[in-house]
């Protein structure tokens, strides 16, 4: 039974490598995968103008960059962004995340740590036109660490986008 289980773990775990940026915790855990989003990062609709954000991106040392894509009501106004976001470093480094609408990054945040850990409260509440809808979480890390701790750092943001 338990030879069956990992199997099936690892099954699951290489059917998932490749997906258009996204990366598993474990493949963030060898240096030889690229960075990226979660397979669980998602930015949804829930009805009535609310944007649920919940993403995570691993990052290992050096620069990485990744996008969340997502859409959002064509036409209307981003009214309010409240999110916690942190950044969970072994060493020195630093991250920005921004939402990007329509090509104009709009909300930036840039969390910077000496070593473990730093959580910021992001409340946004000017109003920014939607145009044709087309949106996404930006995220660049640069964290310093080398040998064991290097691919141990995350960015994680959790959230509401409000659209009118």
């Amino acid at each position: 039974m338990k030879i069956l289980t990992l199997v099936l773990i690892l099954s699951i775990t290489i059917a998932s490598v490749g997906c258009g940026g996204m990366v598993t915790a474990a493949e963030a855990q060898n240096s030889a995968h690229p960075p990226g989003f979660t397979q669980s990062s998602k930015i949804f609709d829930q009805g009535n103008g609310f944007y649920d954000i919940g993403a995570e991106f691993l990052a290992p040392a050096g620069f990485s960059k990744a996008d969340l894509p997502f859409t959002i009501t064509p036409g209307a106004t981003v009214t309010h962004f409240h999110a916690t976001a942190s950044w969970n470093a072994a060493c020195v480094g630093d991250v920005l995340a921004v939402l990007v609408i329509d090509g104009h990054r709009v909300t930036p945040i840039i969390l910077k740590t000496a070593g473990g850990a730093q959580n910021l409260m992001v409340n946004y509440d000017i109003p920014y036109p939607t145009g044709t809808g087309a949106a996404l979480l930006h995220v660049e890390a640069n964290p310093g660490c080398a040998g064991h701790y290097a691919n141990m750092n995350s960015f994680e943001i959790q959230g509401t986008l409000e659209v009118q």
